[in-house]
């Protein structure tokens, strides 16, 4: 997929489900039938998605995503919305079962095009640009922080 769809996507998904910042990002995917779970993973994975005709092991949910509670917050949300890009840019639409695990240090095409689809729908750009207009008293040197505060990113 190229960028601008991808970016599209994601700006499509906010247009329909994003009305404020910090994004809620549990609350977009329980839009897509999603649960979200937080536990301690694996020191080297991050999370993962499923999303099956059965319900899965013990959450009971046949569409789900676990992030590892060990992460940051905002690490969190952003596996969160990672997962969420995963699913609706590269599910197969007559699939029974969609799975995807995301380990720290994996690095291919799809893992570039959700790192895309969530930044983008963590910071939706308009959203982003209206803050910075809004605030547009800070310093410079200040709006990177002030943004990632109030986007509930990380700052690096």
């Amino acid at each position: 997929m190229n960028k601008k769809d991808i970016v599209k996507k994601a700006e499509e998904v906010c247009e329909q489900y994003v009305d404020t910042y910090p994004v809620k990002i549990v609350d977009v995917c329980k839009q897509y039938g999603f649960k979200v779970f937080e536990e301690y993973l694996p020191k080297k994975e991050s999370g993962f998605i499923i999303d099956s005709q059965e319900p899965y092991g013990k959450y009971e949910t046949k569409k789900l995503i676990v992030v590892n509670l060990s992460d940051m917050a905002t690490r969190r949300r952003f596996t969160i919305a990672h997962e969420l890009g995963h699913y609706l840019l590269h599910k197969e639409k007559d699939s029974d079962l969609y799975a995807h695990r995301d380990t720290k240090g994996q690095y291919s095409e799809k893992e570039a095009e959700a790192n895309t689809f969530a930044s983008n729908l963590l910071m939706p750009e308009k959203m982003v640009r209206s803050f910075i207009k809004d605030n547009e008293n800070l310093p410079y040197y200040m709006r990177s922080q002030a943004v990632a505060e109030v986007f509930a990113v990380s700052n690096s």
